[in-house]
């Protein structure tokens, strides 16, 4: 071995072998609540789907309030609940999803 740096390239392309990314992207074949995901060549059913908190909101809509004295007031986020044709990100552990946000262009 004629220099350290050709060492680390060792070390590194041996550790890259087994690397698998956290993150990918599947596209939503059935619309939520009842969604289902087409991921590689897998259909994810809803029993094996999981959601960040912002996905429920994004889902289902999400009011805040403020009722404290006489500037109380109300924000709603619309709800864009993911529907078939959509891209997400998600996280894949190889017995459940996680969907972390959905993808836009």
């Amino acid at each position: 071995m004629s220099s350290i740096s050709e060492f680390i390239e060792i070390i590194r392309n041996e550790g890259m072998r087994n690397y698998t990314p956290s993150f990918f992207y599947a596209e939503v074949t059935r619309d939520y609540p009842n969604i289902e995901l087409k991921f590689n060549d897998m259909t994810l059913k809803k029993e094996q789907i999981k959601y960040t908190s912002w996905i429920k909101f994004l889902c289902e809509g999400y009011i805040t309030e403020n009722a404290n004295g006489p500037e109380s007031h109300r924000h709603k986020i619309k709800d864009k609940k993911l529907k078939k044709g959509d891209t997400i990100l998600i996280k894949f552990d190889g017995d459940s999803v996680l969907i972390l946000d959905r993808v836009v262009v």
